[in-house]
C-alpha cells in the first residue's frame, strides 16, 4: 500500500495532470473506491503472511475505519506537486502526517524508507 500510494503521487506530478485533477476531485475518490477491493486483499494476504508479524487484524481494523479519510489528503499533495515539491517529499510529508495502519513509528517510518529506496532504484520517469 506504502508502494501504491507513491505511485500514485509520482503519477499526479505532471502540472496540467494536477491542475486537471483538482478540478475534477471526484475521479480520484472513484479511482480509490476502484482499488479499494484490491487493497483489502493485500491487506486480508498482510494478515496471514507469517513473515509480517508486526501486520494484525487490528491494523487491517484501523486501515478500514480511516480509509475514507485518505481522499481528502491527496488534494493536498496536488497542490504540493504544483508548488514544485518533489514526489518524495509530499510522499514522505504524507506518511509522517498519517498512519493509517497505527504501526509502531519504527515501523511505520521502515516502510517509508524501503518505499523511497525502492523508488529510488526502480522507477522510471
Amino acid at each position: 500500500i506504502y508502494l501504491t500510494w507513491y505511485q500514485v503521487i509520482d503519477s499526479f506530478k505532471d502540472k496540467h495532470t494536477a491542475a486537471w485533477l483538482l478540478k475534477h476531485p471526484g475521479i480520484i475518490n472513484k479511482a480509490f473506491f476502484d482499488a479499494a477491493p484490491m487493497s483489502e486483499a493485500w491487506i486480508q494476504e498482510s494478515i496471514k503472511d507469517s513473515k509480517l508479524t508486526s501486520f494484525t487484524r487490528k491494523n487491517a481494523d484501523h486501515y478500514l475505519k480511516v480509509r475514507a479519510y485518505i481522499f481528502w489528503m491527496f488534494p493536498h499533495c496536488l497542490h504540493q506537486l504544483l508548488k514544485g515539491k518533489e514526489t518524495v517529499d509530499v510522499f514522505t510529508e504524507l506518511m509522517n502526517a498519517s498512519n493509517v495502519f497505527n504501526f509502531p513509528d519504527n515501523t511505520h517510518q521502515l516502510y517509508i524508507r524501503k518505499t523511497i529506496k525502492y523508488f529510488k532504484k526502480n522507477l522510471i520517469d
